[in-house]
């Protein structure tokens, strides 16, 4: 039931913001503003993070995990397993990327419903890997 309500709000979100044009446009990697360019992120006093996001009108991306590197700059790990499990959060999703993209191709070439099934185990994946970083954003 969480799933659905998240999609649908994403859906609601989506409509609102974007116009068809600027989504295809992304879709065809063509939209200018959409790739930023690499963001230098100061973690410690010798210490920075490099990223580059995805801009979209509305949006204001986070990084929960160069939050957290921030936040426990001595922290033995810094991935967003590490962190749910040292906040006691429930654990995130699971799925090799190799099995990421191959359903990514398959889904491309063919519209069979095992590609349904497996498109749906993806969008699962990300919903839970987002609703995980809110979860330590909240905490």
């Amino acid at each position: 039931m969480k799933v659905r309500n998240l999609l649908g709000a994403y859906a609601f979100k989506r409509g609102m913001v974007f116009s068809t044009r600027v989504c295809k446009n992304i879709e065809k990697g063509k939209y200018s503003g959409a790739m930023g360019g690499p963001i230098k992120v100061k973690l410690t006093a010798g210490d920075y993070f490099t990223s580059t996001v995805l801009k979209l009108p509305g949006c204001i991306p986070i990084d929960v995990r160069v939050c957290f590197k921030k936040l426990y700059p001595r922290s033995e790990k810094s991935s967003l397993k590490f962190f749910l499990e040292e906040s006691g959060l429930d654990s995130k999703a699971d799925m090799p990327h190799e099995n990421m993209w191959r359903i990514y191709s398959d889904a491309k070439e063919h519209s069979f419903v095992s590609t349904a099934k497996n498109m749906y185990k993806v969008a699962n994946y990300y919903v839970i890997d987002a609703l995980r970083c809110q979860e330590l954003m909240h905490q």
